[in-house]
């Protein structure tokens, strides 16, 4: 499978690591591109490996002299092992190369899953993400003058139109979002103004009904816990220590594919559907100073925790160069600590 820039893409989950300040608000920009594997054309000499398996009769394409042929992909195939890794390289490029290949967005700008996050310590961050079809450019924003601009189209998200219609990329427009202060995007439900992210609420309604009638039937089957647990699991991933109240229901599946629910695995389930209102991350939330590490086993574990910083980690973090210090490779940084 292709690599690329597989190591690029990051999940709406990422976004639980956005600090938002007690006087910003997060404004949302975003496209969702139209008919989007039918865009980006195939080369010519990747014709003869992207050949369906089964021939059809040439008439049928424009060639009678011809009882069989083959038909060949000219577009990136959906399903095909490395289409998503191809897909997100082509639009990253629309948006990361400079004019007029792409939108030019600066590399520090960017949110991808294999760098730090581009967000600073000080005032009006802004990003951009590229998801496969998918183009978010939020932005944190001062409340006193968020209202003024709700609705309006940032410079980010204007290079980057004008780098899709120089492509021919047409844009779903009910998908078109222009700085909102509260949307649905890839799955999650990000709010602006009260800072918060999480599963859509209608999504977690249903994933709650399906526990509860689960916990109704006499036998219970395996696809049924498989549903449930895979639901929840994906509630719970934005306020992920919620997911320590698993534990006994998860060997439901090694009994055997239909049976009854243990006591114990009753008790887990109802105890998640009990904590579903703590299923979000608050944005808002400071960080904590104090820095720990631990390590847990069956057997034994271990934890520890930082007193404070050594003179050299007061200078850099009261200085405002702290951003270019600590986006240093990991090497450096273990060298210099």
């Amino acid at each position: 499978m292709l690599e690329t820039d597989l190591s690029t893409l990051s999940p709406s989950t990422s976004w639980c690591n956005i600090i938002m300040g007690e006087e910003e608000v997060l404004l949302w920009s975003s496209e969702d591109m139209k008919s989007a594997f039918y865009l980006f054309g195939l080369p010519l000499c990747w014709r003869k490996y992207m050949a369906l398996a089964w021939p059809i009769a040439g008439h049928l394409v424009g060639v009678p002299h011809k009882p069989l042929v083959y038909i060949s992909m000219s577009v990136i195939p959906m399903g095909w092992i490395s289409a998503v890794s191809l897909f997100q390289h082509l639009h990253r490029r629309l948006g990361m190369d400079r004019f007029p290949l792409g939108a030019g967005h600066d590399d520090d700008k960017e949110w991808r899953r294999d760098r730090k996050t581009p967000i600073t310590l000080y005032k009006n961050s802004r990003w951009v993400q590229f998801y496969l079809d998918d183009f978010d450019a939020p932005e944190l924003v001062d409340c006193k003058v968020a209202g003024s601009v709700i609705g309006t189209v940032s410079h980010a998200h204007t290079a980057q139109r004008k780098a899709y219609q120089r492509a021919g990329v047409q844009l779903s427009d009910d998908k078109s979002v222009l700085r909102e202060p509260t949307v649905v995007r890839m799955g999650a439900a990000v709010d602006g103004v009260l800072g918060q992210v999480a599963v859509p609420l209608d999504k977690t309604f249903v994933a709650v009904l399906l526990l509860l009638y689960v916990l109704s039937l006499q036998v219970v089957l395996l696809k049924w816990m498989q549903i449930i647990l895979g639901r929840f699991v994906r509630v719970f991933e934005f306020r992920r220590p919620l997911l320590g109240v698993f534990n006994v229901v998860w060997k439901f599946g090694n009994v055997s594919f239909a049976g009854r629910l243990w006591d114990s695995q009753v008790s887990e389930m109802i105890i998640a559907c009990c904590l579903v209102p703590l299923a979000y991350t608050n944005l808002r939330a400071p960080v904590d100073p104090v820095v720990t590490c631990s390590d847990a086993s069956n057997s034994g574990g271990g934890a520890c925790f930082s007193t404070g910083l050594t003179d050299r980690g007061i200078t850099v973090s009261s200085s405002r160069t702290a951003d270019s210090f600590f986006n240093t490779n990991s090497s450096t940084w273990s060298d210099s600590n």
